[in-house]
Formats: structure tokens, C-alpha cells, sequence
């Protein structure tokens, strides 16, 4: 899967036809709320984060 840096530094999945700072080659795992995403030997996680209105 790729991902792309943005100009803002925000990563998403590259689009075609958008220009991007920078394009990675990443793996990507899931463990519960938390995805696990290795790009270009560096690691990050993403949390789903649910708040409770009340």
C-alpha cells in the first residue's frame, strides 16, 4: 500500500493527479481500535477514539 505526505504533513492514501511531499511504501495491521501502519522501517499507530455524549 502507498501513503503520502501532504505539504500540510497530514498522511493519507496517494491519490492520482495530487502533488505530495513525499510517497512511502507501508504495511499495515490491525489490533483491535488500533492500526498499526510500518512505512519505510518507521512504525506509527492509529487509535479509533470514541467519545460518549452525556
Amino acid at each position: 500500500m502507498k501513503k503520502c505526505i501532504r505539504y500540510d504533513l497530514y498522511i493519507e492514501e496517494c491519490k492520482p493527479g495530487k502533488d505530495y511531499l513525499y510517497e512511502m511504501d507501508c504495511k499495515e495491521s490491525e489490533e483491535g481500535n488500533i492500526r498499526k501502519i510500518e512505512c519505510n522501517g518507521v512504525k506509527y499507530i492509529e487509535m479509533v477514539v470514541r467519545y460518549d455524549k452525556g
